[in-house]
C-alpha cells in the first residue's frame, strides 16, 4: 500500500540518481530561526517559478556555502526532492547535501513553518499543488489524520519516511 501511495503521488517525478537521504534534517537537532525567506524575486531552482505565485506551497532549504548561510527556495515538497535526489541537475550545488543546515515546509492549513523532523505529510490525497500530486505538510498528525480523511489521502509520513522511501527505490 505505502509503495503504491508514493507512486501516486511521484507520477510527474522523472527518475533521478539515488543519493543518500541521512544528515538531511537540521543537523544539529536545533531547528532554530525557521522562518520562510520568501523573497519576491526568489525562484525554484527546478521549474523556474517564482515562489510568491505559490507561497502556500514553499519549500526552504537553508546551506552553507563559503562560510554564508544561503537558501533556495521550491514551490512543492516534489521539486524539492527532485532537486534534493539530483541537485547538480538544477545548478552548480556540488555536495550541497552535506551543507545542508535546515529546510523548512509549511503547513498546509496555516502557512506557519515547520522544521522537517517536525512534518507530517498526507500522501495521496484529492488536494493538488501547483505541479499536480503533493504531500501535503502539517505540523501535527491529528490535522493531518483529518484532513487524509476529509481529502482521501492514503497514508501519513514523516519526512524521513519519504527519503528512505526514495533513497530504497534509487531516487524519486
Amino acid at each position: 500500500m505505502r509503495a503504491i501511495a508514493i507512486l501516486i503521488v511521484l507520477l510527474n517525478i522523472s527518475l533521478l540518481a539515488s543519493a543518500s537521504a541521512y544528515g538531511v534534517a537540521e543537523k544539529n537537532g536545533d531547528s532554530g530561526n525557521i522562518g520562510v525567506d520568501m523573497r519576491s524575486m526568489d525562484r525554484c531552482p527546478v521549474c523556474g517559478d517564482y515562489i510568491f505565485r505559490h507561497q502556500k506551497w514553499v519549500v526552504m532549504l537553508y546551506y552553507e556555502k563559503s562560510g554564508r548561510m544561503k537558501h533556495l527556495a521550491f514551490d512543492g515538497v516534489k521539486e524539492f526532492l527532485k532537486f534534493y535526489f539530483d541537485p547538480e541537475k538544477w545548478g552548480d550545488y556540488p555536495n550541497i547535501r552535506m551543507h545542508i543546515k535546515k529546510i523548512v515546509f509549511r503547513d498546509f492549513e496555516n502557512g506557519k513553518p515547520i522544521a522537517s523532523h517536525k512534518t507530517w505529510f498526507v500522501v495521496g490525497s484529492d488536494v493538488k499543488g501547483p505541479k499536480g500530486s503533493e504531500f501535503i505538510p502539517f505540523a501535527d498528525k491529528e490535522r493531518a489524520e483529518r484532513f487524509m480523511k476529509r481529502y482521501n489521502g492514503r497514508e501519513i509520513l514523516r519526512f524521513k519516511e519519504i527519503l528512505n522511501i526514495l533513497e530504497n527505490r534509487n531516487g524519486v
